[in-house]
């Protein structure tokens, strides 16, 4: 049995024309199809969506990768064909990770791995929860070993290559085949671990929520671990556009479904009147023309849902 990775970047379809316009042992990853995690079998074969981004409670629901790895210890490849064609549209981690366990997971010494193991689940808790988490101390050198792993994503996103209006699907593929490639040297021993990078520079906000620039591709851990309840992060890219980020802890009050319902309401278009998308606990940009408002502009929006935020947990 052989994986095939087929790489669209940005695109994401139904559920429906997955099924039916996809041939059989077809897997789609992580929002290519924006419907719920679900699977379809027929005499024909296999149809599979593994996704915690639409249709879900995200804070309650396994990571992409998880998901994988779980379908693969039930059986998943005995209703594959021979190729399995593996749909995705970014190159991130949890996305690099799922990919690791299909094109490696019929392997027993792989699959049954406890270090495998470890490094799904880290990652699982990771991506449930924004690429933020507050771990033990106890856990930094797994973080470490994780930065080094998927340190060729870093790099990619740094770089804004994730945020070119032309993305070239090769480019994504060859990030998820280093990941993939770290990985494996990972699991052998054969490894390095990395510092993490939390640096962010502060714009906004109060001593609960933050308006901020990131600096180091952890700033989100950065800023949890500084007490902060609820971030607005930002990157821009060489034409002055903004790429934004908005993630909070699962109890904070902050209300990001009314910040992200106001931000597609002065940010929305004819042609695209939800520029902005996510789910209970993160959202941000959906598409790669970025946003016009800076981070002054707003810390003044986030402020106000603030303030309503603060006005309905009284009431």
């Amino acid at each position: 049995m052989q994986a095939e990775l087929i790489m669209e970047p940005g695109v994401s379809i139904g559920w429906r024309e997955f099924v039916e316009k996809k041939p059989p042992s077809s897997i789609a990853l992580d929002g290519y199809v924006h419907r719920g995690p679900r699977h379809h079998i027929n005499k024909k074969g296999l149809w599979m969506n593994c996704n915690h981004h639409e249709d879900v409670y995200r804070p309650f629901t396994r990571a992409t990768c998880s998901q994988v790895y779980f379908a693969i210890n039930q059986v998943l490849f005995d209703c594959c064909g021979e190729l399995i064609r593996v749909y995705a549209n970014d190159c991130d981690q949890d996305i690099a990770t799922s990919w690791t366990l299909i094109n490696n997971g019929q392997r027993p010494e792989f699959i049954e791995s406890k270090l495998v193991y470890k490094l799904v689940m880290a990652e699982d808790t990771l991506d449930t929860f924004a690429g933020a988490y507050p771990f033990p101390s106890s856990f930094v050198p797994m973080m470490k070993r994780m930065a080094w792993i998927f340190e060729p994503y870093s790099n990619f996103r740094s770089q804004g290559r994730i945020n070119e209006p032309f993305k070239d699907p090769e480019m994504f593929k060859q990030v998820v085949f280093d990941v993939e490639a770290r990985f494996l040297q990972s699991i052998s021993g054969k490894g390095k671990t990395i510092p993490l990078d939390v640096r962010y520079e502060k714009f906004g906000g109060n001593s609960k929520w933050i308006v901020a620039r990131e600096v180091g591709i952890h700033a989100k851990t950065g800023i949890f671990r500084d007490r902060y309840h609820t971030y607005a992060l930002f990157r821009q890219n060489s034409i002055g556009k903004f790429y934004w980020v908005f993630g909070k802890l699962l109890f904070a009050p902050f209300d990001l479904a009314k910040l992200m319902s106001l931000l597609n309401e002065l940010e929305g278009t004819p042609g695209d009147s939800q520029p902005y998308g996510g789910g209970n606990t993160i959202f941000g940009n959906r598409n790669s023309q970025g946003s016009s408002i800076g981070p002054d502009r707003m810390a003044n929006i986030m402020d106000e849902v603030n303030r309503y935020s603060n006005a309905k947990m009284i009431s």
